[in-house]
């Protein structure tokens, strides 16, 4: 009985660590990643659409941006483990929309790109309280030169062939 216990023990240790990883993954990316609203904007008939929910332009006092709590690096590194890419491009924000009856409406983004396409859409139709270009998303440029770099290795095998 002991001999059958100690041969599994390295094996379920392994599962058990996996296991937990993955666990911890999928809670932060619920936390974070699926946390988003659904944000349009409906130019024809002058309205936002935060989850099908209209607030016309006419109702908008001005629209500001809130920066919420960012992922930890534990929480970034246990998503990425756990098969979430998008970890790296994290970013948690909402637009605060000030209507002019004093209420407030939020619409939040997980996304420092899909931010800064929602603020640049909204400029020409309401007056946004934000510098915008603070958030526009960063150039990974890593990506850029691996693919220069495979391309040029393509280019100098092709070259070697003929």
């Amino acid at each position: 009985m002991w001999n059958f216990l100690s041969e599994i023990e390295g094996p379920l240790g392994a599962l058990l660590l996996i296991g937990a990883i993955i666990v911890l993954g999928i809670k932060t990316s619920k936390k974070y990643i699926f946390v988003c609203d659904r944000f349009k904007l409906d130019v024809p008939n002058r309205c936002v659409l935060i989850n099908k929910e209209p607030i016309f332009f006419e109702e908008i006092d001005f629209v500001t941006v809130y920066e919420l709590e960012q992922p930890s690096g534990w929480e970034r590194g246990f998503m990425y483990r756990a098969g979430s890419y998008a970890s790296k491009n994290l970013y948690m924000t909402q637009i605060i929309f000030r209507l002019k009856d004093g209420r407030e409406k939020e619409c939040t983004f997980n996304k420092r790109s899909s931010l800064y396409k929602a603020l640049k859409q909204l400029k020409p139709y309401v007056p946004v309280r934000a510098y915008i270009e603070d958030f526009k998303p960063p150039v990974y440029w890593e990506w850029i030169f691996i693919v220069v770099g495979i391309l040029f290795f393509v280019f100098l095998k092709i070259l070697s062939h003929n």
